[in-house]
């Protein structure tokens, strides 16, 4: 059975820019030098769920990696997405899961479950080779303890003291389930991971504050194979 089956299926567009950020750092040594470089993207909005897979630019050295990481693709609830399943908070949060796939077509197809996406961000027991799934191709490499996530809340206004409304930034966290993100910032940035537990995902930097992330390892990755 195709890994694709339900999950949201496109065939890739070219590498984009502008890029918030660069990610480096070693990779397993059995990674072909012709993998690409992708992200995938699950978001929650006005409490639905959607996602996609982009391919962005990368380079690679004997044995390392990098990828220009581009800023988060337009959330909304479009027509394929479906219910929250955890209690979100209002705005148009996203989380990034930094893959390499080695192609055996021109164009692979790639696609993801981005309720499963979210279930294993949030610490639940879900393997991602069932999350995300590639046909043309093999999901070669990964870097499962960091993501890319964009944490947004709406913003709330109150009485300036003229009496005129001001829009405010809430801090983080909300109320709900996203308390493996209690240590998270509003804003697109890298997270380590440290714990299963609340507070387990912790910024690296400040959104805007890096703009090169070295370091993070590529290993092997879950079991993904071509269909």
């Amino acid at each position: 059975m195709s890994p694709l089956l339900g999950m949201a299926l496109s065939a890739c567009a070219p590498p984009v820019s502008p890029v918030a950020f660069t990610v480096s750092g070693p990779v397993d040594d059995g990674v072909s030098v012709e993998a690409r470089a992708y992200v995938a993207w699950a978001w929650v909005a006005d409490g639905l769920m959607d996602g996609t897979v982009e391919e962005v630019e990368s380079w690679r050295s004997e044995d390392g990696y990098g990828i220009e990481v581009p800023p988060p693709p337009p959330r909304s609830a479009g027509d394929g997405s479906r219910p929250a399943t955890f209690d979100a908070p209002d705005g148009a949060s996203v989380v990034g899961v930094l893959m390499l796939v080695e192609p055996d077509s021109a164009e692979p197809q790639l696609g993801l479950d981005p309720g499963l996406v979210w279930g294993w961000a949030l610490g639940d027991d879900v393997d991602p080779a069932t999350a995300i799934g590639i046909v043309g191709g093999r999901w070669v490499a990964w870097a499962p303890e960091y993501l890319v996530a964009e944490l947004v809340l709406d913003g709330v206004d109150r009485a300036g003291s003229d009496g005129d409304r001001v829009a405010v930034s809430p801090a983080w966290p909300p109320d709900g389930d996203l308390c493996r993100f209690d240590a998270g910032v509003l804003g697109f940035t890298v997270y380590r991971g440290v714990s299963d537990g609340c507070s387990g995902w912790i910024p690296l930097a400040a959104p805007r504050a890096r703009t090169w992330f070295q370091g993070i390892p590529m290993v092997p990755a879950p079991g993904g194979e071509e269909s």
